[in-house]
């Protein structure tokens, strides 16, 4: 490895001692070899340094922070920290295939203009087991165009240039539990973002994720970052009007669980947990979907179809399966998988 690497892995790690020495040695195991792999510690109170110093290889770089200062402070530090002109963003609690950096930062090169690149992703549950999976456009223009009204860039996927992110200030602080998805719609007024179709990570879902235990106070921040993104495209001379009616629903539409509505982030992650045949996790997302878009018909379709799952008994749930398909079929609530 040169003193300068091509690329730095940036892995925060908070109290993550379950997941991080099988997330680092997904990237340790990479068929790239030219890399660093940075991890921060943000004052974890677990094991997880000590997993962090019982893997022996001189490609990983721990830093610790002073003290839990959260993670977009630790995002910013290791854009400072990093020494290769690429970063590749890795949670530590996720699993990446062994030839993403390769393939990621193959594709970089042959196409220099582009400033991001995502992945799709496999979705795993607490234990690695794959339920489900996410896929997201490829090509720039149709990125840009769906990004006001959705994150389509999984962030522990992506990889990008170190400087062009550096040139538009790194992470907000002020953007909390939405530090991805702002820098994204920066990024995209000046730049192309791209994805691989190809599921290069395993993404992680489980109770503890940020994305779960603040979802209302992540909306209320996404909402604003629609209003900026928009404003900032309305000054560049866009034709924005049908993306305000997007960002900006109406009464019934946020009853009905739209996109851009809180009702529908909830049932998004009913579609999670109930492919996860996480009955009652998903019964509980259903009832708040319910609750904040109370004429939406996947949301009703979502509670009876939990409320049978979370009490029936085993033997009588697996009996009534084929029935339970069937009303998850008719009622547009089945899994979403890809």
């Amino acid at each position: 490895m040169t003193d300068a690497p091509s690329v730095t892995v940036l892995m925060p790690a908070y109290n993550a001692e379950r997941y991080v020495a099988e997330a680092a040695r997904s990237i340790l195991e990479q068929t790239w070899r030219d890399f660093e792999l940075l991890v921060i510690d943000d004052g974890s109170t677990d094991g997880t340094l000590k997993a962090l110093q019982a893997l022996d290889d001189r490609r990983l770089r721990i830093e610790r922070n002073p003290g839990n200062l959260g993670l977009i402070a630790t995002l910013n530090r290791g854009l400072e920290l990093a020494r290769g002109r690429y970063v590749a963003r890795m949670d530590a609690d996720d699993v990446a295939q062994p030839r993403r950096l390769e393939m990621q930062l193959t594709y970089l090169e042959a196409h220099p203009d582009i400033a991001v690149l995502g992945t799709a992703v496999d979705l795993i549950d607490n234990v690695g087991r794959r339920f489900s999976g996410l896929r997201y456009p490829t090509d720039p223009t149709a990125i840009r165009a769906l990004l006001i009204e959705e994150c389509c860039l999984v962030h522990p996927t992506v990889v990008f240039r170190r400087d062009v992110v550096r040139a538009v200030g790194g992470y907000d602080p002020q953007a909390r539990h939405a530090e991805d998805y702002d820098l994204w719609l920066r990024l995209a007024d000046r730049h192309r973002l791209a994805n691989l179709d190809e599921p290069l990570l395993s993404y992680r879902i489980h109770p503890a994720q940020v994305s779960v235990t603040n979802l209302r106070t992540q909306f209320q921040t996404v909402q604003q970052l629609r209003e900026r993104a928009l404003e900032r495209r309305q000054a560049l001379g866009e034709d924005a009007s049908e993306m305000a009616k997007s960002i900006r629903p109406t009464f019934w539409r946020r009853w009905r669980g739209a996109p851009c509505t809180l009702g529908r982030d909830y049932l998004d992650w009913y579609y999670h947990y109930r492919a996860m045949r996480k009955p009652r996790r998903a019964l509980a997302f259903a009832l708040r979907g319910l609750r904040h878009s109370p004429l939406s018909g996947e949301a009703w379709g979502g509670v009876a179809v939990t409320t049978f799952e979370a009490t029936m008994p085993w033997p009588a749930r697996r009996a009534a399966a084929w029935y339970l398909k069937r009303l998850g079929d008719l009622l547009g609530v089945g899994h979403r998988a890809s």
